[in-house]
């Protein structure tokens, strides 16, 4: 198809690690196929991944700033848009970001997707002020019986980041001890069993250290 399937490779895991997280996903998955590839990996990094980035080669992490910077070089494009900012487009008020100092997380998991082994994936995101500073997608490394022990499992795997980026966050003077992080979550179950900080009665599969998720976290969303 007129590229080299690892040097293509190679090239999103580029694009990945400096300004697209948004395609971590993809590039694992495909990454997995790079000893024997098919023409279906082929098709799916030409046709789906890379004319991805070309439709969006405008976007990127864009973090917004307090106060106007002192720009000697001219400006090729507009300065981020703060969250806070009134013409700021977005209906999710409680997701604003008014604070630069404190951190926002988003996790999610899919539930058994790759039939060769049924392990879920872990895809974790952590905000600051306004753009991403972490990201990580994974398998996880036990194979989940439910949806809400795959959620659950993402959610106490995001903590622990969350945790260890405020203890540097806290080391180099950003004080984080005034507010507690908040983690978005979408998965009914594990939000009642993280804001209950307790298992039920239909959750004893699930392992105890899952629960290490309430230590620093104040609320789940």
């Amino acid at each position: 198809m007129g590229f080299t399937y690892r040097q293509a490779i190679g090239e999103l895991i580029y694009a990945l690690v400096t300004c697209r997280p948004d395609i971590s996903f993809a590039c694992i998955k495909l990454s997995q196929y790079s000893s024997a590839p098919s023409l279906t990996h082929f098709e799916a990094v030409k046709h789906l991944v890379y004319k991805y980035l070309a439709a969006t080669i405008d976007d990127g992490i864009t973090y917004w700033r307090q106060q106007e910077p002192n720009m000697l070089l001219p400006r090729l494009h507009p300065d981020p848009v703060p969250h806070h900012d009134p013409n700021y487009d977005d209906n999710a008020d409680e997701r604003k970001q008014l604070d630069p100092n404190r951190l926002t997380g988003a996790v999610d998991s899919d539930y058994a997707g790759d039939n060769s082994h049924r392990k879920s994936v872990n895809g974790i995101c952590i905000k600051l002020p306004g753009g991403t500073i972490f990201y990580k997608t994974q398998y996880q490394s036990t194979i989940a019986l439910s949806t809400t022990e795959a959620e659950f499992t993402a959610a106490c795997e995001a903590g622990k980041y969350i945790l260890y980026i405020r203890s540097i966050m806290q080391e180099i003077g950003m004080e984080q001890t005034a507010n507690a992080t908040i983690l978005y979550e979408d998965n009914q179950g594990a939000l009642l069993m993280a804001n209950a900080q307790r298992p039920t009665k239909r959750t004893r599969h699930m392992d105890v250290k899952h629960f290490v998720i309430y230590n620093g976290l104040d609320k789940t969303y």
